[in-house]
């Protein structure tokens, strides 16, 4: 049986994610100013809107196909292309610090 392909990780699917930050509470049940995630949440929030994105597409495509992949296949196609979007990210950050 042929496995079922991903999509290529388009940067648009994960740049389109509007990363809101969140509120705190404070006393009285009111929110408080809005929180900054740190960076690595808001990279890793926009790594898997990225990820989503492609798997919803590819499901969309041929969704009796993606019924029977199991989920360590699932958990290595998400591992890889997190890892080549934290490569994208090593290179595009290179690529402005020799600016």
């Amino acid at each position: 049986m042929e496995e079922p392909s991903l999509p290529e990780r388009t940067r648009t699917a994960a740049e389109a994610v509007d990363v809101t930050p969140r509120k705190t509470a404070v006393a009285g049940g009111k929110a408080g100013p809005p929180a900054e995630p740190p960076l690595a949440s808001g990279l890793a929030e926009r790594i898997a809107a990225g990820i989503a994105a492609g798997l919803a597409e590819a499901a969309k495509t041929d969704p009796a196909r993606w019924a029977q992949v199991s989920e360590q296949e699932l958990l290595l196609w998400i591992a890889e292309d997190t890892k080549a979007a934290l490569a994208e990210l090593a290179a595009s950050g290179a690529q402005e610090d020799s600016r």
